[in-house]
């Protein structure tokens, strides 16, 4: 989003907590060592950070200021006297029960809204929780660098590929769909591609290849599939979802099946730019059709990436969060 936004007028620096060559172990099991490594290094490098902040016009916060909420820091910024935006892209204000939710401050999330000239939420459900703790919340979904989320050149692979891709917390809904993949294979000949920082999976019968994710190959991941899988629960987690998964697939311009939940009915148009399946029959039939029809996942695959492209592309998304951070930085004086 730097470009684009420097396109409006708005200059930016990126200061992130974490390094890319990090990325790799926080989701994982153990690398206790590492982790604590990359808490402290990353604790420095804020610091520093905020120690100059003043210097900035406004500040766009994404997510978290601190992995662990570090409260002196929330006071830091209150101090600065600069006016923030904060960026929440997901529900982080529902529990997951995991060992690093249950050791954060509950209150830093409705802290830091509090403390912001406005905010700006992933999707309506995202918003309507913020609007709570700040009265200026605009719902601008998270978009897609189309540039470097490209469709690849067309190929008659004979064996297409079925592609899932996330983290360990989001296996289970991949999971579900085992007996689906382990049906179809009887019937149909592809690879079912499984990237992410889960333990290796293995279904009787199909080919299954578990890929560890990279964030240098993050696009990648995405370009080289035929098929993309977003299977979700019915449950809070799933409402809250703002497809972000959905337009990856869409920017490289393959089919995905998704599940009946959240935002993915808005999304999609059935049959025209994805397909939705509401139960284990639904993810058979519409997974057997489009491994059967590669012309109909290329023309499913072109409406998607035109969608897209006019509505999500970081193009058309630039020039509504340079306006919002034009107005938080006005409010400065």
């Amino acid at each position: 989003m730097v470009e684009p936004l420097a396109r409006h007028g708005v200059q930016v620096e990126v200061q992130s907590f974490t390094r890319p060559e990090d990325y790799g172990i926080i989701f994982e099991g153990g690398h206790a060592g590492r982790k604590v490594k990359w808490l402290l290094e990353g604790t420095l490098r804020r610091s520093l950070t905020l120690a100059r902040a003043r210097r900035f016009d406004a500040i766009l916060i994404q997510v978290w200021v601190h992995p662990m909420t570090f409260p002196p820091f929330d006071l830091a910024l209150r101090l600065l006297d600069v006016p923030i935006v904060y960026d929440i892209d997901d529900a982080y204000f529902l529990s997951t029960g995991r060992a690093l939710d249950r050791l954060r401050d509950p209150g830093w999330l409705p802290r830091l809204m509090k403390a912001s000239h406005s905010v700006v939420a992933g999707s309506e459900f995202i918003g309507d929780f913020c609007a709570r703790f700040n009265s200026r919340v605009s719902v601008v979904p998270t978009a897609i660098d189309t540039d470097r989320f490209s469709p690849r050149a067309p190929d008659a692979r004979a064996r297409p590929v079925v592609g899932w891709i996330g983290t360990h917390s989001t296996f289970k809904f991949v999971e579900s769909l085992f007996p689906v993949f382990e049906d179809l294979a009887r019937d149909h000949a592809f690879t079912l591609r499984l990237v992410g920082n889960h333990a290796p999976a293995s279904i009787p019968g199909v080919d299954v290849e578990n890929v560890r994710w990279r964030l240098e190959n993050e696009s990648d991941y995405f370009r080289d599939l035929d098929i993309g899988l977003y299977p979700l629960f019915p449950d809070s987690y799933a409402q809250a979802k703002h497809g972000f998964k959905l337009h990856q697939y869409m920017a490289v311009g393959i089919p995905a099946v998704v599940s009946d939940y959240g935002i993915n009915a808005e999304l999609v148009e059935n049959g025209r730019n994805a397909l939705i399946a509401k139960d284990l029959n639904d993810w058979r039939r519409a997974l057997s059709r489009l491994i059967r029809e590669p012309d109909l996942r290329q023309q499913m695959g072109r409406a998607a990436r035109a969608d897209l492209d006019a509505s999500l592309s970081t193009r058309r998304t630039a020039a509504r969060l340079a306006e919002i951070l034009r107005e938080a930085a006005a409010s400065r004086g």
